[in-house]
């Protein structure tokens, strides 16, 4: 049985001493709309912003608060890289190992960088109904991610050279 929130959008409000506690199986997508807040896992301590775009892994223990002196809106939804398994090609169940272990530290890509102005783009462009077409337009957004991660992966593999460099 999926959770509830998972492929399926949903906005967070938090107010201070709220918390959000990442229970979501798999891998959750966290993206602050307004406010500021902060997430909290071991030792990681960051602070959110609009436009982040912040992935955290279920088993982490993670947790965002609002911040000390307001509120902060995000939105999230949780998928389980398992279940994406047949849209995986050869090259990329090679790398998958990798970027599934490089995600159980949290990731935060900040609201300048090309990645997270792609997915607030994708997120607009979500439907309110909780559908096909919902759950395919969260799919992209996830695309979008591991695309970025699969590319940092190859690049990262031992005598890796890129073809302008051979």
């Amino acid at each position: 049985m999926l959770a509830q929130d998972y492929l399926t959008l949903r906005m967070v409000r938090l107010k201070p001493p709220e918390e959000w506690l990442n229970k979501q199986a798999g891998l959750a997508f966290v993206f602050p709309k307004g406010g500021a807040g902060k997430c909290l896992a071991g030792t990681f301590n960051q602070r959110l912003a609009p436009g982040d775009v912040l992935v955290l892994d279920g088993a982490a223990g993670s947790k965002v608060c609002a911040s000390d002196r307001g509120e902060i809106v995000f939105a999230f939804f949780s998928v389980c890289i398992e279940h994406l398994f047949p849209l995986f090609a050869g090259n990329e169940i090679r790398l998958l190992q990798g970027v599934i272990d490089d995600f159980k530290r949290v990731k935060l890509y900040p609201a300048s960088a090309p990645l997270a102005v792609e997915c607030h783009r994708l997120l607009a462009e979500v439907p309110p109904q909780f559908n096909l077409d919902h759950r395919s337009q969260l799919l992209r957004v996830v695309a979008a991610i591991l695309t970025v991660e699969f590319t940092n992966a190859h690049s990262g593999r031992v005598g890796f050279i890129r073809p302008d460099e051979h």
